[in-house]
């Protein structure tokens, strides 16, 4: 960020140059502005402020669990009569909340794949979404299959209509 941002004031600055030298013919902080302007499309562009491989990584999360939430979690507690395929995990109901516990591979392998896990749980953890055991990212659960260690994140990692959720 930092060094995209001087690039733009590097142009700004040639161009303010420009200017006083009477090369180019635009006023005072024209070139200033026109810099300014390209810098904060260019933040739009790339989804905000954020590193750009957070962003990415937060977002493939997010639509990880809004293409897979219903079909890819087994409803703990439902009546079994919903069939889970290729289950990812389960779904939990905890304090009137929903939760997706995921199993620890598919958590590496499937919802975080190509980006740094610890990257991706540090910022989950930030912004809520995750919760973990004391120095761990992931919780002690008990499932059908007996107690595990999952990564366990609460609904608000679907989003909602303008919010962003730290992401």
């Amino acid at each position: 960020m930092k060094r995209v941002c001087g690039h733009f004031a590097l142009v700004a600055a040639a161009g303010e140059l420009g200017a006083a030298l009477g090369i180019l013919p635009w006023p005072k902080g024209e070139a200033t502005k026109a810099a300014a302007s390209c810098f904060k499309g260019w933040i739009e562009l790339r989804g905000g402020v954020g590193a750009g491989e957070v962003t990415s990584g937060m977002a493939q999360v997010r639509q990880y669990f809004q293409q897979h939430g219903a079909s890819r979690f087994e409803q703990l507690g439902g009546d079994g009569t919903v069939r889970t395929s290729n289950r990812a995990g389960y779904c939990s109901k905890r304090n009137g909340k929903d939760e997706y516990w995921v199993f620890a591979e598919t958590f590496r392998n499937d919802v975080c794949k190509g980006f740094d896990l610890k990257m991706i749980c540090a910022e989950l953890k930030s912004a809520g979404i995750l919760l973990a055991d004391k120095d761990r990212n992931t919780k002690t659960v008990t499932t059908p299959d007996g107690k595990i260690r999952m990564y366990v994140l609460t609904a608000a990692v679907l989003g909602g209509v303008g919010d962003d959720v730290g992401f």
